[in-house]
């Protein structure tokens, strides 16, 4: 007769890789059989977010990293750390430092995990702690840091080698100075995603000694940087021919694009921020010309992603007919953030897109019949997601409800999954020609991701 406790413990690894979470502690609590099963799932990612933060703060609970100092043996197991939340501690009720034990546990435990492959942390006055901790990591490939440090804190980080996806929140002007040197000395074969975010000591001169030495790079992001707008940063993708994703932010500035843009025949996800503050903008003008621009580039896209300033601006119907006239063939992903679209935009999205898989859109609730039929035509879509602007709207906005999404379900025929205020709705054949829409899951607050990284590889 065979028993979970019999199992060999690379089929218990093989079972608990499928669950997470507050699963995997329970798990964790049924024998210890299931507990030696259950470790290397539980410890692969280490996730600090806030509500852990106040927990250890009040002495409710103790750390994942105290727990990785007890044992060393844990930190082995661990792949990714993911630091969103730290527990402060106050010293003479004005200033805030974070908490020295918790920064020591952090710090020395981080050592420990030999085999660490991606750290994040995007906290302030928090990464030079761990610098020192982070050198001699083999595996290390993905880096997510708020980067502002001093010329010493620089110089450790420069030590870091073989980083493969980077990303500098805010970053000071001395690692911005030290970039390009680091990149040749420890990066430039490694190299493939490099995103900048809210950094306004980059220039074009720096960035563009940094993609020379990096002709081979899958992925560019300059988001939120004042000094490298559009136009600077397409007239540097002549250097990186091999270009998969790009994301850039789309200013007020009017200045020329390179004549001739480069061929990036390789060029699949774009993604654009669009940032104007005056009604007679000339952004809508420009993002047109961007797109006839990347017209001539030879790229197929896959996945487009568009993000305005406010969600009260709306897409216009030139822009998405212009759009899917170069794209509509090839487009499997879009998301439209922070706006709103025609119905006549979304009818043609559905009719020209024939490969379109998942549209991320604001879902309008007292519209929602004439959402659905304006999505009626599509044969392919899969996925809606609906996103949340509470942050946009006073008062309170009423839900997607279950009547509302099996509507969408019996309209849109392709439509499988609906995700609406944090729950998935999955569809359910009853025969007959009737659908039930039924609750799979409620999403966890998981990591924070940037929106403009590409979802398969998001950090």
């Amino acid at each position: 007769m065979v028993s979970a406790e019999n199992l060999n413990f690379d089929v218990l690894d093989l079972i608990f890789s499928y669950l997470s979470g507050q699963d995997l502690a329970s798990i964790a609590l049924v024998s210890r059989t299931f507990l030696a099963g259950v470790l290397p799932s539980l410890y692969r990612n280490v996730w600090f977010r806030l509500r852990e933060g106040k927990a250890y703060a009040a002495g409710q609970v103790i750390s994942p990293f105290a727990v990785i100092l007890k044992h060393p043996n844990l930190g082995a197991y661990v792949r990714s750390i993911d630091i969103e939340s730290v527990p402060y501690s106050i010293s003479n009720h004005i200033t805030r430092q974070p908490h020295p034990t918790f920064m020591r546990e952090c710090a020395k435990a981080m050592a420990q995990c030999r085999n660490l492959m991606t750290f994040k942390c995007s906290l302030p006055n928090v990464v030079p702690s761990f610098l020192t901790s982070l050198q001699s990591k083999q595996r290390l490939t993905t880096l997510r840091i708020y980067a502002s440090l001093t010329t010493e804190q620089t110089r450790l980080l420069s030590k870091i080698q073989g980083v493969e996806n980077l990303v500098l929140e805010f970053a000071s002007w001395n690692v911005i100075d030290a970039l390009p040197r680091w990149v040749e000395n420890g990066l430039s074969k490694s190299l493939r995603s490099l995103a900048f975010y809210m950094t306004n000591e980059l220039n074009t001169e720096t960035l563009e000694r940094i993609l020379e030495q990096v002709p081979e790079l899958e992925g560019l992001h300059v988001m939120s940087c004042a000094r490298v707008d559009h136009a600077a940063t397409l007239k540097l993708l002549k250097y990186t021919p091999e270009l998969e994703h790009l994301s850039m932010s789309v200013t007020e500035n009017i200045g020329a694009l390179p004549l001739l843009p480069p061929t990036l025949s390789n060029l699949r996800s774009l993604c654009i921020d669009a940032k104007y503050s005056r009604a007679n903008s000339p952004v809508p003008g420009i993002l047109q010309t961007i797109l006839d621009y990347f017209k001539g580039s030879a790229c197929q896209l896959s996945s487009f992603s568009l993000k305005m300033p406010d969600r009260k601006i709306g897409v216009g119907h030139p822009f998405v007919k212009n759009l899917l006239e170069m794209f509509g063939s090839s487009l499997k992903r879009m998301a439209f953030i922070d706006c709103h679209l025609e119905f006549e935009s979304l009818r043609l999205m559905s009719k020209k897109c024939v490969q379109l898989e998942r549209l991320t859109v604001v879902v309008p609730p007292k519209d929602i019949y004439s959402f659905t039929d304006a999505l009626k035509p599509s044969k392919s879509l899969k996925t809606l997601i609906n996103l949340d602007n509470n942050h946009h709207v006073h008062g309170v906005r009423p839900p997607i409800n279950q009547e509302n999404v099996e509507h969408m379900f019996e309209c849109i025929t392709s439509l499988h999954t609906v995700v609406s205020d944090k729950r998935v709705w999955v569809r359910k054949e009853l025969g007959h020609g009737y659908v039930h829409a039924k609750i799979e899951r409620r999403l966890p607050p998981g990591p924070r991701s940037l929106w403009f990284l590409p979802s398969s590889s998001k950090i």
